[in-house]
């Protein structure tokens, strides 16, 4: 279900780079307040290619923010924060959700079914 969408960085301009790292670390910011540490990683390419496309077509406002993350404590990252980029949070916990269940009927994975059922108590605004 999901991988379906990855970015050719090397097509990118530096500017361009910047930019989808931004989405794409607001994205993983948004997922981590919303769900923690197991919310990011849910973080995947098609979900931000969703961010990047609704903010482009709706074109909420955005803001920039500067943090120091978990997973790269060393130096500040810089991630956008918008309308966009939550929705594209909840519909990547949901559609997470809805995956590993479907691998749980599949394949019989327990651990996709343990996955899903604590990505069921998460609550969605």
């Amino acid at each position: 279900m999901f991988g379906y969408i990855n970015a050719n960085r090397s097509q990118l301009s530096s500017e361009d780079k910047r930019i989808y790292q931004s989405f794409y670390c607001g994205l993983c910011r948004q997922l981590g307040k919303v769900a923690g540490f197991k919310g990011q990683m849910l973080l995947n390419f098609d979900l931000c290619f969703l961010a990047i496309l609704l903010q482009s077509l709706y074109e909420p406002e955005i803001n920039q923010e500067d943090f120091r993350c978990m997973i790269h404590p060393a130096k500040k990252k810089h991630g956008f924060s918008s309308k966009a980029i939550e929705y594209a949070a909840a519909m990547d916990i949901i559609l997470s959700y809805h995956s590993l269940l479907d691998n749980y009927a599949d394949d019989g994975s327990k651990l996709s079914g343990m996955a899903a059922h604590s990505l069921k108590k998460i609550t969605i605004k």
